[in-house]
């Protein structure tokens, strides 16, 4: 803890996991009742994922989108996980139709429905993919590690791993200057 990166880190890891996880939900949670009720569109969501352009073109896009030294990197891409929206999805497939009808009878809008009947029933999944969210945030590394171009915006996993790899990287040194002087002996 004495190191001065620690504390920043630390700082924009709880603000990145918290931004995170709650716009997360709010994004997953308002496709998937859209998709749900209307499932023609459904098609082009399960297509896209099937395709990745690997790390060059995501990195290109990131850097052309000015996120590779912005904080917004560990926000905007994380917004939307295709793994989250399916088990929302399922979850939301799984509230019986009759309640939305009955609603809607009633005079409910769509927003009075997600927010008053399909968002109350669904509170283990979201609860269960918050956990997945923040877990998920709260452990990568790799983003900042390849695609920050500011140190000093990186999260406390990736300032914690370089600094484990800077302490292996010392002992293997003291450990080869050890083996050098018993063997000079």
């Amino acid at each position: 803890f004495n190191d001065d990166r620690i504390a920043p880190s630390l700082r924009i890891s709880v603000s990145a996991t918290l931004i995170v996880v709650v716009a997360s939900l709010l994004l997953t949670a308002l496709v998937a009742y859209a998709l749900t009720v209307k499932t023609v569109f459904s098609f082009f969501w399960y297509f896209t994922t099937i395709f990745s352009g690997g790390l060059i073109p995501y990195y290109l896009v990131l850097r052309d989108l000015k996120l590779t030294s912005s904080f917004w990197l560990y926000i905007i891409p994380s917004l939307f996980s295709f793994t989250n929206f399916i088990l929302m999805r399922a979850n939301f497939s799984g509230i019986p139709y009759e309640l939305r009808e009955s609603a809607q009878l009633d005079g409910a809008g769509e927003w009075t429905i997600l927010s008053r009947i399909y968002l109350p029933l669904s509170k283990p999944i979201l609860a269960t993919l918050a956990l997945f969210i923040g877990v998920g945030k709260w452990n990568d590394w790799f983003t900042a590690a390849y695609y920050q171009s500011q140190a000093k915006l990186y999260p406390a996993a990736t300032v914690l791993q370089r600094l484990l790899a800077e302490a292996s990287a010392g002992s293997q040194v003291k450990v080869g200057q050890e083996t050098a002087a018993a063997g000079g002996m």
